[in-house]
Protein backbone atom coordinates (compact mmCIF):
# COMPACT_ATOMS: atom_id res chain seq x y z
CA UNK A 1 0.00 0.00 0.00
CA UNK A 2 1.91 3.52 -1.06
CA UNK A 3 2.11 5.69 1.62
CA UNK A 4 -0.38 8.30 0.08
CA UNK A 5 -2.83 6.21 -0.40
CA UNK A 6 -2.98 4.65 3.10
CA UNK A 7 -2.38 8.47 4.84
CA UNK A 8 -5.61 9.77 2.84
CA UNK A 9 -7.11 6.96 3.56
CA UNK A 10 -6.78 6.28 7.46
CA UNK A 11 -8.35 10.01 7.33
CA UNK A 12 -11.61 8.94 5.67
CA UNK A 13 -12.11 5.01 5.94
CA UNK A 14 -14.64 4.83 8.85
CA UNK A 15 -18.49 5.41 8.11
CA UNK A 16 -18.38 4.76 4.40
CA UNK A 17 -21.73 3.30 4.54
CA UNK A 18 -22.92 4.89 8.17
CA UNK A 19 -25.67 5.56 6.08
CA UNK A 20 -25.76 3.64 3.48
CA UNK A 21 -29.33 2.25 3.99
CA UNK A 22 -30.83 -0.22 1.30
CA UNK A 23 -34.12 -2.41 2.49
CA UNK A 24 -35.88 -2.14 -0.62
CA UNK A 25 -38.42 -0.34 1.66
CA UNK A 26 -42.90 -0.19 1.17
CA UNK A 27 -42.76 3.44 0.90
CA UNK A 28 -40.19 5.88 -1.05
CA UNK A 29 -36.16 5.34 -0.29
CA UNK A 30 -36.22 4.65 3.89
CA UNK A 31 -39.72 5.84 4.77
CA UNK A 32 -42.15 2.86 6.05
CA UNK A 33 -45.46 3.05 5.93
CA UNK A 34 -46.13 0.09 7.84
CA UNK A 35 -48.04 0.89 10.84
CA UNK A 36 -50.76 -1.01 10.87
CA UNK A 37 -52.40 -4.31 9.37
CA UNK A 38 -56.05 -2.73 9.14
CA UNK A 39 -55.29 -0.76 6.35
CA UNK A 40 -52.62 -2.79 4.91
CA UNK A 41 -55.26 -4.85 2.76
CA UNK A 42 -56.80 -1.45 1.28
CA UNK A 43 -53.19 -0.59 0.28
CA UNK A 44 -52.72 1.96 2.62
CA UNK A 45 -56.07 3.99 1.23
CA UNK A 46 -57.94 6.14 3.73
CA UNK A 47 -55.37 6.25 6.65
CA UNK A 48 -55.95 9.98 7.67
CA UNK A 49 -59.96 9.15 7.07
CA UNK A 50 -60.92 5.25 8.19
CA UNK A 51 -60.39 6.18 11.80
CA UNK A 52 -61.11 2.19 12.49
CA UNK A 53 -58.69 1.57 15.70
CA UNK A 54 -55.87 3.26 17.68
CA UNK A 55 -53.45 2.93 14.67
CA UNK A 56 -55.26 6.36 13.35
CA UNK A 57 -53.13 7.59 16.04
CA UNK A 58 -50.22 7.33 13.26
CA UNK A 59 -52.83 7.96 10.34
CA UNK A 60 -54.79 11.14 11.94
CA UNK A 61 -54.55 11.67 15.42
CA UNK A 62 -57.88 13.68 15.24
CA UNK A 63 -59.46 10.35 14.08
CA UNK A 64 -59.35 9.34 17.72
CA UNK A 65 -62.45 11.02 18.29
CA UNK A 66 -64.14 8.43 16.29
CA UNK A 67 -63.11 5.96 18.84
CA UNK A 68 -65.61 5.00 21.51
CA UNK A 69 -63.42 2.56 23.95
CA UNK A 70 -60.25 2.33 25.27
CA UNK A 71 -57.94 0.08 23.11
CA UNK A 72 -54.99 -1.68 22.59
CA UNK A 73 -53.63 -2.87 19.11
CA UNK A 74 -50.80 -4.85 18.85
CA UNK A 75 -48.63 -6.26 15.74
CA UNK A 76 -46.40 -6.99 12.95
CA UNK A 77 -45.89 -6.92 9.53
CA UNK A 78 -42.99 -8.63 8.00
CA UNK A 79 -41.00 -7.37 4.71
CA UNK A 80 -39.44 -10.14 2.64
CA UNK A 81 -37.59 -8.10 0.13
CA UNK A 82 -36.45 -10.04 -3.21
CA UNK A 83 -32.90 -8.29 -4.49
CA UNK A 84 -30.70 -9.44 -6.81
CA UNK A 85 -27.38 -7.58 -7.71
CA UNK A 86 -26.00 -8.10 -10.85
CA UNK A 87 -22.39 -6.60 -10.63
CA UNK A 88 -20.50 -5.94 -14.09
CA UNK A 89 -17.75 -3.33 -12.25
CA UNK A 90 -16.33 -4.00 -8.62
CA UNK A 91 -13.21 -2.49 -7.44
CA UNK A 92 -11.05 -3.07 -4.66
CA UNK A 93 -10.58 -0.25 -1.58
CA UNK A 94 -7.60 1.37 -3.57
CA UNK A 95 -9.68 1.09 -6.96
CA UNK A 96 -8.01 -1.57 -8.52
CA UNK A 97 -10.11 -3.88 -10.36
CA UNK A 98 -11.00 -7.53 -8.86
CA UNK A 99 -10.57 -10.17 -10.54
CA UNK A 100 -13.13 -11.47 -11.34
CA UNK A 101 -14.78 -8.31 -10.61
CA UNK A 102 -18.73 -9.18 -11.97
CA UNK A 103 -21.48 -11.55 -10.69
CA UNK A 104 -24.68 -11.89 -9.36
CA UNK A 105 -25.46 -11.78 -5.49
CA UNK A 106 -28.20 -11.91 -3.56
CA UNK A 107 -27.88 -9.99 -0.36
CA UNK A 108 -30.28 -11.39 3.10
CA UNK A 109 -32.89 -8.33 3.89
CA UNK A 110 -35.78 -9.25 6.13
CA UNK A 111 -37.45 -7.59 8.43
CA UNK A 112 -40.06 -7.29 10.73
CA UNK A 113 -41.63 -4.38 11.83
CA UNK A 114 -43.37 -3.95 15.15
CA UNK A 115 -46.63 -2.35 16.14
CA UNK A 116 -48.43 -1.24 19.45
CA UNK A 117 -51.44 1.86 19.65
CA UNK A 118 -53.12 2.66 22.32
CA UNK A 119 -56.08 4.88 22.43
CA UNK A 120 -58.55 6.03 25.72
CA UNK A 121 -61.51 8.55 25.90
CA UNK A 122 -60.89 11.02 28.52
CA UNK A 123 -64.69 12.54 28.75
CA UNK A 124 -67.50 13.09 26.21
CA UNK A 125 -64.80 15.44 24.23
CA UNK A 126 -61.22 14.60 24.53
CA UNK A 127 -59.34 11.41 23.70
CA UNK A 128 -55.71 10.19 24.67
CA UNK A 129 -53.44 8.31 22.50
CA UNK A 130 -49.79 6.69 22.12
CA UNK A 131 -48.24 4.79 19.53
CA UNK A 132 -44.49 3.18 19.50
CA UNK A 133 -43.76 2.45 15.90
CA UNK A 134 -41.23 2.41 13.41
CA UNK A 135 -41.44 5.56 10.54
CA UNK A 136 -38.01 5.08 9.01
CA UNK A 137 -35.93 2.30 8.57
CA UNK A 138 -33.65 -0.24 6.40
CA UNK A 139 -31.30 -2.92 6.30
CA UNK A 140 -29.23 -5.34 3.90
CA UNK A 141 -26.90 -7.57 4.73
CA UNK A 142 -24.18 -9.11 1.97
CA UNK A 143 -21.18 -12.02 2.64
CA UNK A 144 -17.97 -10.81 3.75
CA UNK A 145 -16.63 -12.68 0.22
CA UNK A 146 -19.23 -10.83 -1.98
CA UNK A 147 -18.34 -8.50 -4.77
CA UNK A 148 -19.39 -5.31 -2.92
CA UNK A 149 -17.62 -6.30 0.61
CA UNK A 150 -15.49 -3.12 0.57
CA UNK A 151 -18.49 -0.89 0.02
CA UNK A 152 -21.18 -3.38 2.58
CA UNK A 153 -21.73 -6.12 4.10
CA UNK A 154 -23.65 -5.17 6.92
CA UNK A 155 -25.87 -2.04 6.88
CA UNK A 156 -29.36 -1.71 9.77
CA UNK A 157 -30.90 1.66 10.52
CA UNK A 158 -33.30 1.45 12.94
CA UNK A 159 -36.02 3.64 14.17
CA UNK A 160 -38.67 3.76 17.18
CA UNK A 161 -41.04 6.60 17.37
CA UNK A 162 -42.89 7.20 20.42
CA UNK A 163 -46.11 9.22 20.11
CA UNK A 164 -48.71 10.62 23.08
CA UNK A 165 -51.24 12.39 21.46
CA UNK A 166 -54.38 14.10 22.71
CA UNK A 167 -57.60 14.78 20.46
CA UNK A 168 -60.04 16.38 20.30
CA UNK A 169 -63.90 16.57 19.40
CA UNK A 170 -65.78 20.11 18.37
CA UNK A 171 -69.07 20.61 16.72
CA UNK A 172 -70.72 19.50 13.58
CA UNK A 173 -68.40 16.63 13.31
CA UNK A 174 -64.90 18.22 13.44
CA UNK A 175 -62.32 17.07 15.28
CA UNK A 176 -58.63 18.24 15.86
CA UNK A 177 -55.70 16.44 17.29
CA UNK A 178 -52.06 16.77 17.78
CA UNK A 179 -48.91 15.25 19.51
CA UNK A 180 -45.34 14.83 19.94
CA UNK A 181 -42.99 12.47 18.23
CA UNK A 182 -39.90 11.11 20.31
CA UNK A 183 -37.49 9.18 17.77
CA UNK A 184 -34.95 6.88 18.30
CA UNK A 185 -32.75 6.50 15.50
CA UNK A 186 -29.66 3.44 15.16
CA UNK A 187 -27.33 3.18 12.93
CA UNK A 188 -24.93 0.36 11.87
CA UNK A 189 -22.57 -0.71 9.05
CA UNK A 190 -19.40 -2.57 8.84
CA UNK A 191 -17.17 -3.20 5.49
CA UNK A 192 -14.13 -4.93 4.36
CA UNK A 193 -11.40 -2.82 3.87
CA UNK A 194 -8.42 -4.33 0.92
CA UNK A 195 -6.54 -4.72 -2.10
CA UNK A 196 -8.62 -8.08 -3.11
CA UNK A 197 -6.95 -10.44 -1.33
CA UNK A 198 -9.79 -12.14 1.52
CA UNK A 199 -6.96 -13.53 3.76
CA UNK A 200 -5.78 -10.43 4.43
CA UNK A 201 -8.46 -7.77 4.37
CA UNK A 202 -9.36 -5.29 7.03
CA UNK A 203 -12.52 -4.40 8.49
CA UNK A 204 -14.60 -1.24 9.48
CA UNK A 205 -17.50 -1.44 12.24
CA UNK A 206 -19.53 1.38 12.87
CA UNK A 207 -22.48 2.77 14.69
CA UNK A 208 -24.23 6.18 15.64
CA UNK A 209 -27.07 6.68 18.07
CA UNK A 210 -29.01 9.58 19.36
CA UNK A 211 -32.81 10.99 19.87
CA UNK A 212 -34.69 13.71 17.94
CA UNK A 213 -37.60 15.57 18.31
CA UNK A 214 -41.10 16.29 15.97
CA UNK A 215 -44.40 16.37 16.00
CA UNK A 216 -47.53 15.73 14.32
CA UNK A 217 -51.54 17.56 13.91
CA UNK A 218 -54.40 15.76 12.41
CA UNK A 219 -58.16 16.81 11.72
CA UNK A 220 -61.19 15.12 10.64
CA UNK A 221 -64.52 15.89 9.10
CA UNK A 222 -67.33 13.66 9.57
CA UNK A 223 -70.47 14.55 6.73
CA UNK A 224 -72.19 12.20 8.06
CA UNK A 225 -72.20 8.91 9.02
CA UNK A 226 -70.69 7.82 5.56
CA UNK A 227 -68.67 9.99 4.36
CA UNK A 228 -65.70 11.78 6.08
CA UNK A 229 -62.55 13.71 4.85
CA UNK A 230 -58.82 13.23 7.16
CA UNK A 231 -55.52 15.37 6.60
CA UNK A 232 -52.37 14.46 9.09
CA UNK A 233 -49.14 16.67 8.84
CA UNK A 234 -45.99 15.06 10.42
CA UNK A 235 -42.98 17.42 10.96
CA UNK A 236 -39.47 17.41 9.74
CA UNK A 237 -37.21 15.44 12.54
CA UNK A 238 -33.38 15.91 12.63
CA UNK A 239 -31.34 13.56 14.73
CA UNK A 240 -28.07 14.70 15.41
CA UNK A 241 -26.38 11.18 15.73
CA UNK A 242 -23.04 10.30 17.18
CA UNK A 243 -21.01 7.58 17.37
CA UNK A 244 -17.42 5.56 16.39
CA UNK A 245 -15.69 3.85 14.00
CA UNK A 246 -13.32 0.97 14.86
CA UNK A 247 -10.98 -0.04 11.83
CA UNK A 248 -8.65 -2.79 11.78
CA UNK A 249 -6.39 -2.14 8.39
CA UNK A 250 -5.12 -4.69 6.22
CA UNK A 251 -1.75 -4.85 7.47
CA UNK A 252 -0.11 -5.04 10.64
CA UNK A 253 -0.99 -2.00 12.71
CA UNK A 254 -3.33 -2.04 15.93
CA UNK A 255 -6.88 -0.95 15.45
CA UNK A 256 -7.92 2.62 15.45
CA UNK A 257 -11.19 4.17 16.59
CA UNK A 258 -12.65 7.52 16.38
CA UNK A 259 -15.77 9.37 16.94
CA UNK A 260 -18.50 10.44 14.23
CA UNK A 261 -21.60 12.78 13.83
CA UNK A 262 -24.06 13.51 11.52
CA UNK A 263 -26.96 15.25 11.07
CA UNK A 264 -29.71 13.16 9.23
CA UNK A 265 -32.90 15.26 8.34
CA UNK A 266 -35.96 13.18 8.02
CA UNK A 267 -38.50 14.58 5.72
CA UNK A 268 -41.76 16.44 7.13
CA UNK A 269 -44.65 14.15 5.30
CA UNK A 270 -48.73 15.00 4.70
CA UNK A 271 -51.69 13.13 3.76
CA UNK A 272 -55.07 13.92 2.69
CA UNK A 273 -57.65 10.59 2.55
CA UNK A 274 -61.11 10.19 1.75
CA UNK A 275 -63.78 7.79 2.49
CA UNK A 276 -67.46 7.21 1.57
CA UNK A 277 -69.68 4.12 2.38
CA UNK A 278 -72.70 3.18 -0.25
CA UNK A 279 -74.45 1.25 2.46
CA UNK A 280 -73.53 -1.19 5.63
CA UNK A 281 -71.51 -3.51 3.36
CA UNK A 282 -69.48 -2.02 0.62
CA UNK A 283 -66.93 1.53 1.45
CA UNK A 284 -64.51 2.80 -0.57
CA UNK A 285 -61.32 5.15 0.20
CA UNK A 286 -58.48 7.38 -1.22
CA UNK A 287 -54.96 8.67 -0.70
CA UNK A 288 -52.59 11.58 -1.94
CA UNK A 289 -49.80 11.57 0.28
CA UNK A 290 -46.73 13.85 0.16
CA UNK A 291 -42.96 13.65 1.55
CA UNK A 292 -40.91 16.50 1.39
CA UNK A 293 -37.87 14.89 0.03
CA UNK A 294 -36.23 17.62 -1.41
CA UNK A 295 -34.23 19.09 1.75
CA UNK A 296 -32.44 15.73 1.68
CA UNK A 297 -29.32 16.73 -0.87
CA UNK A 298 -26.62 15.87 1.31
CA UNK A 299 -25.53 13.89 4.20
CA UNK A 300 -22.19 14.92 5.94
CA UNK A 301 -20.35 12.72 8.25
CA UNK A 302 -17.72 14.72 10.63
CA UNK A 303 -14.95 12.98 12.39
CA UNK A 304 -13.05 13.77 15.32
CA UNK A 305 -9.92 14.11 13.46
CA UNK A 306 -11.64 17.15 11.60
CA UNK A 307 -11.74 15.06 8.25
CA UNK A 308 -15.49 14.87 6.67
CA UNK A 309 -17.39 12.44 4.00
CA UNK A 310 -19.99 13.72 1.69
CA UNK A 311 -22.92 11.70 0.60
CA UNK A 312 -24.23 13.38 -2.13
CA UNK A 313 -27.94 12.90 -2.13
CA UNK A 314 -29.93 15.02 -4.38
CA UNK A 315 -33.19 13.77 -3.59
CA UNK A 316 -36.91 14.95 -4.74
CA UNK A 317 -39.80 15.21 -3.33
CA UNK A 318 -42.41 12.52 -3.82
CA UNK A 319 -46.09 11.64 -3.79
CA UNK A 320 -47.65 8.57 -3.22
CA UNK A 321 -51.94 7.97 -4.53
CA UNK A 322 -53.95 4.75 -3.29
CA UNK A 323 -57.46 3.60 -3.80
CA UNK A 324 -59.30 0.97 -2.12
CA UNK A 325 -62.38 -0.91 -1.04
CA UNK A 326 -63.91 -2.79 2.00
CA UNK A 327 -66.63 -5.28 1.99
CA UNK A 328 -68.25 -6.25 5.14
CA UNK A 329 -69.42 -10.16 4.12
CA UNK A 330 -70.92 -10.76 8.00
CA UNK A 331 -70.45 -9.64 11.63
CA UNK A 332 -67.57 -12.05 11.50
CA UNK A 333 -65.78 -10.93 8.42
CA UNK A 334 -64.44 -8.21 6.41
CA UNK A 335 -62.43 -8.22 3.57
CA UNK A 336 -60.58 -5.56 1.87
CA UNK A 337 -58.52 -4.75 -1.50
CA UNK A 338 -56.47 -2.09 -2.56
CA UNK A 339 -53.66 -0.58 -4.98
CA UNK A 340 -50.91 1.77 -4.78
CA UNK A 341 -48.74 3.92 -6.91
CA UNK A 342 -45.74 5.10 -5.14
CA UNK A 343 -43.29 7.52 -6.40
CA UNK A 344 -39.40 7.31 -5.89
CA UNK A 345 -37.76 10.33 -4.60
CA UNK A 346 -33.92 8.81 -5.77
CA UNK A 347 -33.03 10.43 -9.54
CA UNK A 348 -32.10 7.69 -11.93
CA UNK A 349 -28.98 9.40 -11.77
CA UNK A 350 -28.22 9.07 -7.75
CA UNK A 351 -29.74 5.34 -7.71
CA UNK A 352 -26.86 3.14 -5.95
CA UNK A 353 -26.42 0.36 -4.00
CA UNK A 354 -27.42 1.98 -0.93
CA UNK A 355 -30.91 3.33 -2.52
CA UNK A 356 -31.83 1.44 -5.21
CA UNK A 357 -35.51 3.13 -4.69
CA UNK A 358 -37.68 3.19 -7.51
CA UNK A 359 -41.27 4.08 -8.31
CA UNK A 360 -43.37 1.27 -6.92
CA UNK A 361 -46.79 -0.31 -8.12
CA UNK A 362 -48.36 -2.31 -5.16
CA UNK A 363 -51.25 -4.02 -4.94
CA UNK A 364 -52.70 -5.63 -1.72
CA UNK A 365 -55.72 -7.35 0.06
CA UNK A 366 -56.37 -8.23 3.66
CA UNK A 367 -59.28 -9.62 6.00
CA UNK A 368 -60.43 -8.92 9.68
CA UNK A 369 -61.91 -11.40 11.79
CA UNK A 370 -63.69 -10.79 14.85
CA UNK A 371 -62.83 -13.54 17.12
CA UNK A 372 -65.39 -12.09 19.66
CA UNK A 373 -67.03 -9.03 20.62
CA UNK A 374 -63.79 -7.83 22.05
CA UNK A 375 -61.27 -9.14 20.11
CA UNK A 376 -60.79 -9.06 16.25
CA UNK A 377 -57.75 -10.09 14.14
CA UNK A 378 -56.46 -8.48 10.60
CA UNK A 379 -54.10 -10.02 8.28
CA UNK A 380 -52.94 -8.23 5.32
CA UNK A 381 -50.51 -9.09 2.35
CA UNK A 382 -48.94 -6.94 -0.43
CA UNK A 383 -46.94 -7.37 -3.39
CA UNK A 384 -44.20 -4.44 -4.22
CA UNK A 385 -43.69 -4.17 -8.14
CA UNK A 386 -40.26 -2.00 -8.91
CA UNK A 387 -39.73 -0.27 -11.97
CA UNK A 388 -37.70 -2.12 -14.63
CA UNK A 389 -35.23 0.23 -15.12
CA UNK A 390 -32.86 -0.24 -12.36
CA UNK A 391 -29.04 0.34 -13.47
CA UNK A 392 -26.97 1.38 -10.44
CA UNK A 393 -23.24 3.02 -10.09
CA UNK A 394 -22.19 3.39 -6.94
CA UNK A 395 -19.15 6.30 -6.36
CA UNK A 396 -17.54 6.19 -3.03
CA UNK A 397 -18.22 9.06 -0.89
CA UNK A 398 -15.40 11.87 -0.89
CA UNK A 399 -13.96 13.35 1.76
CA UNK A 400 -13.00 17.51 1.58
CA UNK A 401 -10.31 18.90 -0.12
CA UNK A 402 -9.97 15.56 -2.64
CA UNK A 403 -12.11 13.43 -5.05
CA UNK A 404 -10.08 10.58 -4.31
CA UNK A 405 -12.59 8.31 -3.29
CA UNK A 406 -12.56 3.79 -2.08
CA UNK A 407 -14.44 1.13 -3.87
CA UNK A 408 -16.88 1.67 -6.78
CA UNK A 409 -19.44 -0.58 -8.11
CA UNK A 410 -21.77 -0.50 -11.37
CA UNK A 411 -24.16 -2.89 -12.39
CA UNK A 412 -27.68 -3.12 -11.63
CA UNK A 413 -30.55 -4.24 -9.49
CA UNK A 414 -33.54 -6.16 -8.95
CA UNK A 415 -35.91 -5.93 -6.57
CA UNK A 416 -39.63 -7.15 -5.40
CA UNK A 417 -40.94 -7.27 -2.09
CA UNK A 418 -43.81 -9.64 -0.19
CA UNK A 419 -45.17 -8.06 2.91
CA UNK A 420 -47.64 -9.96 5.42
CA UNK A 421 -49.27 -8.47 8.44
CA UNK A 422 -51.30 -9.52 11.31
CA UNK A 423 -52.81 -7.55 14.15
CA UNK A 424 -54.83 -7.91 17.28
CA UNK A 425 -56.94 -5.13 18.18
CA UNK A 426 -58.68 -5.06 21.67
CA UNK A 427 -61.65 -3.63 23.01
CA UNK A 428 -60.42 -2.98 26.77
CA UNK A 429 -63.63 -1.82 27.97
CA UNK A 430 -66.57 -2.48 25.41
Amino acid sequence: MRGREFSFFKKIMGSVLLFGITLPAWSSAFQMLEQNVSNMGTSYAGTAALAEDASTNHYNTAGLTHLNNEQLVVGGVLLLPHTSLNVTKATTTFGAPLSPSSGNIRPSNDALLPLLHYAKRINDRWMFGFSADVPFGSKINYPNNALPRYSNTRSEMKTVDLAPSLAYEFDHGFSLGAGVDFLYMLVKSDLRIGTGNLDTDGLSESTADNWGVGYHIGGLYEVDDYTRFGIQYHSKITVKTKGYTVTQYPVFLPATRKGNKADVHLPEYATLSAYHAFDEKWAIMADLAWTHWKQYKQLIIKFDDNTQLINNENYKNSYRVSVGGTYQYNELWRFRFGVMFDESPVPDANRNLFIPNQNQIVPAIGAQYRICKNIALDFGYAHVFFKKDNNLNVPAPTAVNTTQGLQNVQGSIKNRLDAVGLQLTWDIVP
